[in-house]
């Protein structure tokens, strides 16, 4: 990397740390934004203290452009998995969720970007839910635009890893009839396989999510995405409508979308799904 590089990234932090106009510190904040999206130029970044700096940002007022271009650029930081703890260390979770609950429609996207990706720490992820994080990204499934509903319902995806206590969050929240509706009416391929992707982990060893999707009317959808969806949505259909199977009323209810006896084993159930790929 160029000295002349380095040199200007320091002066961006300083910019976004300043005083200055707030014109200024947006087009410092937008530059660490775009040069984040570069592995090197990462490290430099953090290396600059731009963490704290862009958390600064995150807090600025919701409807602005200083706040959008510091969480998308901690959005970009937070692939690597030790900045994922840095930002959360240096208090971002916080000025995030606001930023999901009262931001600009752009600011609302940003910040569920950098929620999804700081939610694949599990240390992340309590703070994130502790701080009310599941219900805006809930609603901006439903109320966002495409790209930032895309986002949020990974950001649930990630949530619901492995975790009860993060799927009952999600079920009280809601997330399972927008996320069902989602998977079926989605504004896009990626918007429908983010949903089906989060009703899957919804799903894993937790019998009252998967009841809550049969209410919700999710088999039918499921079993029209693992014939139409992409192959990324056919494979999460799928395996989700097997976990569906591990419960004996789901159990009934797939094998009844599949008019298959209501006493069919799961294994003849699983059958009939896998003959749907």
């Amino acid at each position: 990397m160029r000295e002349v590089d380095l040199k200007k990234i320091r002066e961006y932090v300083m910019l976004c740390k300043s005083d200055q106009p707030v014109p200024r510190k947006e087009a410092a904040a937008r530059e660490l934004w775009t040069l984040a999206l570069n592995n090197d130029y990462k490290v430099a970044i953090v290396s600059a203290g731009a963490i704290p700096a862009l958390v600064l940002l995150c807090r600025q007022p919701p409807s602005g452009k200083c706040a959008e271009y510091g969480a998308r650029a901690l959005w970009n930081l937070a692939i690597n998995a030790e900045n994922k703890v840095a930002i959360a260390e240096a208090g971002a979770v916080r000025p995030l969720v606001t930023l999901m609950t009262n931001g600009s429609v752009h600011c609302r996207e940003a910040a569920a970007g950098a929620i999804r990706n700081l939610a694949v720490n599990e240390k992340n992820q309590e703070e994130i839910v502790a701080e009310g994080g599941v219900r805006p990204l809930v609603e901006l499934c439903s109320a966002g635009d495409v790209a930032g509903a895309e986002v949020a319902a990974r950001a649930l995806w990630n949530l619901a890893y492995n975790s009860k206590k993060n799927q009952s969050k999600l079920v009280e929240a809601g997330a399972i009839g927008v996320l069902v509706t989602m998977s079926k009416d989605g504004g896009s391929d990626a918007c429908r396989e983010a949903a089906a992707g989060a009703l899957r982990n919804l799903s894993y060893e937790n019998d009252d999510a998967r009841l809550d999707m049969v209410k919700n009317g999710a088999i039918p959808v499921l079993a029209e995405i693992c014939v139409e969806g992409t192959e990324m949505s056919r494979i999460h259909a799928a395996a989700l409508l097997k976990n569906l199977n591990s419960q004996p009323d789901c159990l009934r209810a797939v094998a009844a979308e599949f008019q298959l006896p209501d006493d069919s084993s799961k294994a003849a159930v699983d059958a009939a799904v896998e003959s749907l790929l």
